[in-house]
This record gives C-alpha cells, sequence and structure tokens, in this order.
C-alpha cells in the first residue's frame, strides 16, 4: 500500500512539474496575413537549455499564429514572421516563460529597446518579460539621449574636412563612447547586486558580454548571483566569461600564430594590425571592407595591414574566392574553414575586429573606421 501511494504521489508530482514547464503562445501580426511564424531562441547556449532549443516554425494563417512547447526556465527569444514570398519581419528580442503567453507583433507596436535589432513586440503573460521591459530597461532610459548624441556627434565628424578639427572630435566622441559603456556595464552590474536571483539576469550578464566584449563589470555581476543559478548555467556561464577576458584589450591576441603561419614574412612586420572577421555572404562586412580600402591605401606603406578572417564554409569558398576578387580586397586573406577556429574566441556578430601592435597585444576591439583613420593618423 505504501509503495503504491508513493508511486502515486511521484506521478501527481512530475505531471505537476511536468504542467508548471509548459507554455502556449497565442500571437497575432500585421506584418504578414498568411505564411510562417518562427520562435528563435536567443541564443541557442547548451548551459541554459542542456537538451537542446530549437527554433519553432508554424503557420500564420489570417494574422495569427500558435506556439507551444516546454520551459523550465525563461529564456530569450526573437521572433521571425515570412510571408509567403519568404519576405521577412524580425521582433526585437523579449523574454517567454510558463504558462500561456499572448504576442503582438504589429508595425504600430513600441519598441521595448530602441538599440536592439528589430521592430517593437508586445508580450502578456510572461512574468520575465515584465521583469525585462518594466524594472530592467527602464535603467537605462538616462542614457539614450547620449547614445544619440554620440551617433550624431560620429556621423558629423565623419562629413569633416578640416582635420585639427576631426582630430578633436575624435577624442570627444571616443571619450563619450568609453563613459556610456562605463554607465551601461555599471547598471548591470547594480543589477545584479540588487536582484541576483531574477529569472533573467544570467541571460542579460551573456548578452551584454556578447555584444561589447570583456568587462571586469561582468565578472563582478556574476559573482553576485552565482550562488542562485543552476550549475550548468554557473559553469557555463563562468566559462563563457573567461574565454571573453583573452580577448581584451592588453592581451594577446589568441590566433597571433594562427595568423603569423598564413602570412607573409613581411606583413608578420607590421607595426599596427587590423585582424577582422568575415563571411563572404556578410552584407555588413562587404561594406565595412568597402571603407577600409582607403585606409589601407593610404598606410598600409608606413606600416598598416590588415589580416581578414573567413569563416566561410567548404561550400562556400568559390563565393569567398569570387568577393575577394570582385572587390579586389589586396590585404591578407585567410581562411578558416567551417569558422573552427573562430567558434573557439565566441566571436558571434560580424564583422568583428581586433587592432593589434606589432607584438600581437590587443589595442582596440570593434574599433570602426573613422576611429580607426584617426588612430593611424596620430600613430604612423
Amino acid at each position: 500500500m505504501t509503495k503504491h501511494l508513493l508511486t502515486i504521489l511521484f506521478l501527481v508530482k512530475a505531471v505537476t512539474v511536468f504542467s508548471q514547464t509548459k507554455y502556449t503562445v497565442v500571437g497575432k501580426t500585421d506584418y504578414i496575413t498568411d505564411g510562417k511564424a518562427v520562435l528563435a531562441p536567443n541564443p541557442l547556449t547548451p548551459w541554459f537549455y542542456p537538451h537542446g532549443l530549437k527554433n519553432d516554425t508554424v503557420p500564420v494563417r489570417n494574422h495569427v499564429f500558435y506556439f507551444k512547447g516546454v520551459l523550465h526556465s525563461p529564456a530569450s527569444f526573437s521572433l521571425i514572421c515570412f510571408d509567403e514570398r519568404e519576405n521577412f519581419f524580425l521582433s526585437e528580442p523579449f523574454f517567454l516563460d510558463s504558462g500561456n503567453q499572448k504576442l503582438v507583433f504589429d508595425s504600430t507596436t513600441v519598441k521595448n529597446d530602441f538599440w536592439t535589432s528589430g521592430q517593437g513586440i508586445a508580450v502578456e503573460g510572461s512574468k520575465a518579460n515584465d521583469e525585462y521591459t518594466r524594472s530592467f530597461l527602464p535603467l537605462y532610459d538616462h542614457l539614450n539621449d547620449e547614445i544619440r548624441s554620440y551617433f550624431i556627434e560620429l556621423r558629423h565628424y565623419n562629413l569633416m574636412t578640416d582635420k585639427l578639427a576631426q582630430r578633436d572630435s575624435a577624442d570627444k566622441t571616443e571619450a563619450k563612447r568609453i563613459s556610456i559603456r562605463k554607465e551601461s556595464d555599471s547598471i548591470l552590474n547594480r543589477y545584479a547586486a540588487r536582484f541576483p536571483k531574477s529569472p533573467i539576469i544570467s541571460w542579460l550578464i551573456y548578452d551584454a558580454a556578447s555584444r561589447h566584449n570583456y568587462s571586469h563589470f561582468y565578472y563582478k555581476a556574476f559573482d553576485r548571483i552565482k550562488t542562485y543559478q543552476r550549475p550548468e548555467v554557473r559553469s557555463g556561464l563562468k566559462a563563457y566569461l573567461d574565454k571573453q577576458k583573452i580577448k581584451g584589450e592588453g592581451r594577446r591576441f589568441p590566433l597571433r600564430d594562427f595568423i603569423q603561419a598564413n602570412i607573409s614574412a613581411e606583413s608578420r612586420h607590421a607595426k599596427f594590425t587590423l585582424v577582422d572577421f568575415w563571411f563572404s555572404a556578410c552584407g555588413p562586412c562587404i561594406f565595412n571592407f568597402n571603407k577600409l580600402k582607403s585606409i589601407y591605401n593610404t598606410y598600409h606603406d608606413k606600416g598598416f595591414n590588415i589580416v581578414a578572417i573567413s569563416i566561410d564554409k567548404k561550400e562556400a569558398i568559390a563565393d569567398y574566392e569570387r568577393t575577394i576578387k570582385k572587390y579586389q580586397y589586396t590585404w591578407d586573406q585567410v581562411l578558416d574553414l567551417n569558422g573552427l577556429r573562430t567558434k573557439s574566441l565566441n566571436i558571434n556578430i560580424f564583422p568583428t575586429s581586433f587592432l593589434l601592435d606589432q607584438n600581437g597585444k590587443i589595442i582596440k576591439t570593434f574599433i570602426n573606421p573613422i576611429l580607426l583613420n584617426t588612430f593611424l593618423e596620430r600613430n604612423l
């Protein structure tokens, strides 16, 4: 009798736990009438979901779609809607929880985070998303004007013809960027201190580190929350931050030996080298390369070099070679087939660049062509 009672209690507990982790989503959109909707996890990181959390695709009929699945903890997603001609519409990131939720992905929906990719989306029934939009994001409101001002100044800098004024502007815009980044990271760290048990805090730290590279603030935030995270999340996030740290400013570039083995002796002795990660189907990469052409032509003979590392797959090698020939890129090209070495650095945003000194030490990360030109003008 006791054995049967324990079995029944176990089954009741199992059913209850399972029901608590199921989620359903009813969504509507005015971007398309019929087509398909894709619920895409952000990011696909195994230590958040060891058994996998894959894209879920469902039909859209008369503007409406439905999703259902299992979540053992809140997760970050983006929604992508495709019409029947394969035109697509991407939402900003949001969080789903267990239980019943609603999504409204309309052209009139106001964005929650102005600085992320994608269009605005409204979420009902998700406590995790409520925390994200009502508690976390508003902490950055005072920075929005600063960020807008930074990009305006950056555009003005690009149009300047007075070299002295341009140099002065470069100093000011870079100082503003550093100030914004510091305050942004401080906000995240303070949030972690105040809400170490938050169900979304580990995602927020991961997202910041993946977009902005290394900062000691991320380690501080991690130390505040690690006691409250699942073991696999704790160890995975720690390992991720460790990898980000090795490619931070002041560090020896991890792939320097790989680069040195694949470029000429002359290139190895460049005073400054821009390492740029790309692939042939990456539009922003091509756009960035076209801006780098004049910089390379101006400063190459003075000791500047570019090493472009492509992550193209075997089946794309022909496209890779055609792209180089079409746009006449004359700097060093290194193929990291399938991106195996690139993956070891957790690089998942393209293009990503690192400016190295003659000894392979990282001077700058994510340096844009405008500031690169000013740096080289001063130092070569």
